[in-house]
C-alpha cells in the first residue's frame, strides 16, 4: 500500500522516494507488488566476502597505525564463518590488550602469539545467557500442543550442518529432520509445521529476543538462521547441554 502511494506521488509531482528496507531474500518487495519489478536495486549488507574483510583490516590498520599479523587475519577470516560483528569484536580485544586505544605514533604489529580459537569462545560466550533464554523460551511454545512443534524445531536448528540454516532449509528437509527422532513421527506433516513456523517470529519477539535468530519464508517454504552468531556459539556449545535446554535431554542419553 505504501509503495503504491508513493508511485502516486512520484506521477503527479517532481518527488522522488528512495525506500532502504532490510531483509535477507533479494528482490522480497516485488513479491508483494509486483509493480516494483525492475525498480529495485539489492545489495546484500549482510554477506562479507574475504575481500571485503581484507579491505576492512587495511582501513582499520591505516587509521590506527598497527599492523596485525597474517596469521592473525587469516584465522579471522577463515573461523568467523563471514561474521563481521565477529571479527570486530576479535579485534577489538586484541587491541585492548596492548592498549591500544587511539592511533599510534609508532607502528605497532598486534595479535602475535594469539590463540584465536580461544579468543572466538571467549567473545561468543557473552551471548550465552541470551541463546540459552532463546532457546528455553522458544522451545515452551505459546502453550502445551501434542507435538510440541517448536521444541521439535529446535531440535532441527541445533542439530542441521551450520551451511545448510545460512543458505536456508526447506520446509521438507527440516520435516525429515524432526521425523528422526519425534515420538509421533507420523503426525509431524508440512502443513502443520508451516502453521508454527508462519508464528516463529512472533513467538521470539513476545520472548524479547532481539535480534531474533531465525525466520521463516513463506514464500519460498524455507527457513532460515539470520543471527549468524548464534550458528558460531553452537560449534561451541555440547549437543547434550543444546538438547536439554530445548527440553528434549532423553536424547542425549
Amino acid at each position: 500500500d505504501f509503495s503504491i502511494a508513493l508511485k502516486a506521488y512520484h506521477e503527479e509531482s517532481s518527488l522522488c522516494f528512495i525506500i532502504v528496507g532490510v531483509w535477507l531474500e533479494d528482490d522480497r518487495l516485488t513479491t508483494f507488488n509486483g509493480d516494483l519489478a525492475g525498480r529495485i536495486v539489492s545489495i546484500n549488507a549482510d554477506k562479507w566476502l574475504d575481500e571485503n574483510i581484507d579491505e576492512l583490516f587495511t582501513v582499520s590498520e591505516a587509521l590506527l597505525n598497527i599492523s596485525f599479523t597474517e596469521n592473525f587475519k587469516n584465522c579471522v577470516k577463515q573461523k568467523c564463518n563471514g561474521s563481521i560483528f565477529l571479527v570486530q569484536q576479535l579485534c577489538m580485544k586484541v587491541c585492548e590488550a596492548q592498549s591500544i586505544s587511539k592511533t599510534q605514533e609508532e607502528q605497532i604489529v598486534v595479535a602475535e602469539n594469539i590463540d584465536i580459537t580461544d579468543e572466538i569462545k571467549s567473545v561468543l560466550d557473552m551471548h550465552t545467557g541470551r541463546f540459552t533464554k532463546f532457546l528455553m523460551d522458544f522451545s515452551a511454545g505459546f502453550q502445551p500442543t501434542e507435538l510440541e512443534l517448536y521444541k521439535w524445531i529446535l531440535f532441527a536448528l541445533v542439530t542441521i550442518d551450520e551451511k545448510f540454516l545460512l543458505e536456508g532449509l526447506p520446509i521438507q528437509a527440516l520435516r525429515r529432520q524432526i521425523q528422526t527422532a519425534h515420538p509421533k513421527k507420523s503426525e509431524v506433516s508440512v502443513k502443520k509445521l508451516s502453521g508454527a513456523l508462519n508464528k516463529a517470529v512472533s513467538l521470539q519477539l513476545d520472548n524479547r529476543t532481539k535480534p531474533i535468530v531465525f525466520e521463516y519464508d513463506s514464500s519460498r517454504s524455507r527457513v532460515k538462521v539470520v543471527d549468524k552468531s548464534f550458528l558460531l556459539w553452537k560449534q561451541f556449545q555440547e549437543l547434550p547441554e543444546l538438547l536439554e535446554y530445548i527440553d528434549l535431554e532423553e536424547l542425549a542419553k
